[in-house]
């Protein structure tokens, strides 16, 4: 009896590791691949929001300068882990879809830009920094919500951050 309990004692730790690893394989393959902006909201001086229609050749473009620091957390926020699929490029589709570009400027006078195209609400395309391009079912378009948030003016379309990462 004793060498059929200590078999069952094997068996049964044998299936709980398989189950493991097969719980952690399977969390491993279904989990979304994130992209963040890689700062935190202390080291934001300032986010400017820089709306236009992607792919336009408006001369004027609409620009939020936002430094209160709960907003500017609120924008770290809904920057970091933003669940969704790489992709090669921003689809043709974009064009004439509103598009923000976001500019983080650090504390210490760094800047982090980062492209936002609204294809539809939950329909997003994110240009990160580093040239990463998602498609992410998280966003809504901004026209309008920041405005009250920060100072808002007109300004001339030179000025609109390079698309990110190019």
């Amino acid at each position: 009896m004793v060498g059929e309990s200590r078999s069952g004692q094997i068996q049964l730790k044998v299936f709980a590791a398989a189950a493991l690893a097969t719980l952690a394989l399977c969390l491993a393959g279904c989990s979304t691949p994130t992209q963040s902006v890689g700062v935190e909201a202390s080291d934001v001086a300032t986010v400017e929001l820089f709306i236009y229609s992607y792919g336009s050749d408006e001369p004027s473009v609409k620009r939020t300068v936002i430094s209160d620091p709960e907003v500017v957390a609120e924008l770290v926020k809904a920057y970091t882990d933003v669940p969704g699929g790489l992709v090669e490029d921003v689809p043709e589709s974009a064009v004439g879809s509103e598009a923000t570009d976001v500019r983080f400027t650090l504390e210490d006078g760094d800047v982090v830009d980062l492209t936002r195209v609204s294809l539809a609400p939950e329909d997003t395309i994110n240009v990160w920094s580093d040239s990463a391009i998602q498609h992410t079912s998280w966003g809504v378009p901004f026209d309008g919500y920041y405005d009250d948030l920060g100072t808002t003016t007109t300004v001339d379309a030179s000025e609109l951050p390079s698309r990110a990462g190019s």
